[in-house]
Order: C-alpha cells, then sequence, then structure tokens
C-alpha cells in the first residue's frame, strides 16, 4: 500500500480508499489488507483511532480509551506477524469492548448511571479467554 496524500491510500490492486472507506470496509476486507501485507495493525489502529477522534465527540459511542494499550497491542502483533505467529483469525483487527465486559483500570457501567462507580466484582475477563 501507498500512501496518495493525507485522505487517501493506493493499494496493490489499483484501488484507491479514504480513511472513512477502510475504516467502514467488512472485517474480511480489513484482514485481507492486513494479511496481505497492505495494512500494519499499527496503521489499521491508527486509522479507526483517527476517525474516532473526529466524530466520537459528537456521538459519545466511547467513554474512556486505552489508546496507548492498544497501539503496544498492535505493535506486539506486528511483530509477531512478522515471525509468522498469528493468534487467530482476527489477528490484528481493532476493536472496542463494550462497557459491559470487565477489563484491568476500565469502566463496566453497562451504560447505566447507576453503576458508574461500582467496584469490579471480577477479575480482567480477558482472563477468561
Amino acid at each position: 500500500m501507498g500512501r496518495l496524500s493525507a485522505t487517501r491510500f493506493l493499494f496493490d490492486d489499483g484501488r484507491t480508499w479514504s480513511v472513512s472507506e477502510i475504516c467502514f470496509q467488512p472485517a474480511w476486507r480489513q484482514l485481507e489488507a492486513l494479511n496481505s501485507g497492505r495494512l500494519t495493525s499499527v496503521q489499521l489502529l491508527n486509522l479507526h483511532i483517527d476517525r474516532f477522534q473526529r466524530i466520537n465527540r459528537s456521538i459519545n459511542a466511547v467513554i474512556k480509551t486505552d489508546i496507548e494499550r492498544a497501539r503496544e497491542r498492535a505493535n506486539a502483533l506486528d511483530l509477531m506477524r512478522s515471525e509468522g505467529k498469528i493468534l487467530g483469525p482476527l489477528h490484528g483487527l481493532p476493536m472496542t469492548v463494550k462497557e459491559t465486559f470487565d477489563v484491568e483500570s476500565m469502566p463496566a457501567s453497562a451504560g447505566a448511571p447507576q453503576f458508574a462507580k461500582r467496584a469490579k466484582p471480577v477479575p480482567d475477563a480477558s482472563k477468561y479467554r
């Protein structure tokens, strides 16, 4: 993948996608870009973060982020991919976690104000993967 401008990306097949178009491609197409090497996990994550930062203020879809940890994880996933280690079929695909799941240092209010300050009763849900 080559960069055409601040808002468009050129892919090997000659197609160009804008940031919005990449972010709204189905998961299989984003994974295709990752698996073919046209995008890295870090690049794809940053495209999603850029879009999120532009629109979240108006829609308030995400109440808390840990962008630093997401970037660290994306870097680690890119390194693993370069070593031929793939964790599973969604390896490197950015995602959000609904605040109904317990995640270390993140709120789990289920969208209900009465749960906004609740103490987490269980460990981080990722420990049960």
